[in-house]
């Protein structure tokens, strides 16, 4: 395995209604987000390193949302992971990127992911890929960034998208030849909250087929290879998954209350699956 790696999530503020985002559906708005608090979130991360830290190939943290470049405090965060050893990388919707000066990126994060599943306004606003003021991604804005990105850096590009029925049958070869990422991670959309978005294994290859001149940087997942095969914090400072068949997410105790190892006792990895995502780096 290259590295441990664990998806930290955070969503303060997030003004996206993706319907596939875990900021929409995961986190009870009436509780606080421990990496608003100073000392919450770097105590969660610090234990974290603690206990993951020690393998061989290190540990990375990987900030997700919602859309963790509206955290304010996500640079403190990083800075902390940087200073404990661990790699870090996150994943932006691409409209925020702007938030982060290209030199701070290049000297403090090591993989860029960049979340895009369509290339199409009206299947942008149907999955809610806008932001408050109905504004999408710009493009030509990502293109130019990757590309003063890669003048001055060695970080890694990573673009992820989710196959849905609003999107199955769409080509997003412009986007790919003009970014050219490094790794293109497609994933079959997982039914967490109902089945209304959901794809056909036949619909998801199709999609598949279709990039197939890519396919030496992409990765593809169906639902039971995302099934419990990530290591996901959430927003409350606790592990959760999902359980194939069942709705929603499951919860471990705050690791804040009963630390990190009981709380990942509980956590439903299933190590073979997890393994085989991380037996290659990202």
């Amino acid at each position: 395995m290259s590295e441990f790696v664990v998806n930290l999530h955070v969503t303060e503020r997030c003004n996206y209604g993706c319907t596939f985002c875990f900021g929409k559906w995961g986190l009870d708005a009436a509780k606080t987000e421990i990496f608003e608090d100073a000392g919450a979130g770097e105590a969660v991360i610090r234990d974290l390193f603690a206990h993951f830290g020690g393998r061989p190939d290190g540990i990375r943290f990987n900030f997700v949302g919602g859309e963790p470049a509206l955290l304010k405090r996500l640079p403190e965060l990083v800075a902390l992971c940087r200073e404990l050893g661990a790699r870090v990388s996150y994943v932006s919707n691409g409209l925020m990127l702007r938030r982060f000066d290209v030199a701070w990126t290049a000297a403090n994060v090591d993989l860029v992911g960049i979340s895009v599943d369509s290339l199409v306004d009206e299947t942008n606003r149907r999955i809610g890929r806008l932001d408050k003021h109905q504004g999408m991604l710009d493009r030509a804005s990502l293109y130019g960034y990757v590309s003063r990105l890669r003048e001055i850096a060695a970080a890694r590009i990573k673009v992820n998208t989710v196959v849905c029925l609003a999107n199955h049958d769409e080509d997003l070869s412009p986007l790919i030849d003009a970014v050219r990422p490094d790794r293109w991670k497609i994933f079959q959309v997982l039914p967490v909250y109902g089945e209304r978005e959901a794809v056909t294994p036949a619909q998801f290859s199709d999609f598949l087929d279709r990039h197939q001149r890519f396919g030496k940087v992409i990765v593809s997942e169906d639902n039971d290879e995302m099934t419990g095969s990530y290591v996901m914090v959430d927003p409350m400072g606790r592990f959760f998954w999902h359980v194939e068949g069942r709705p929603g997410y499951r919860y471990s105790r705050p690791i804040s209350e009963v630390g990190v190892a009981a709380a990942f006792a509980a956590a439903g990895i299933s190590w073979e699956k997890y393994s085989r995502r991380y037996r290659q780096p990202e």
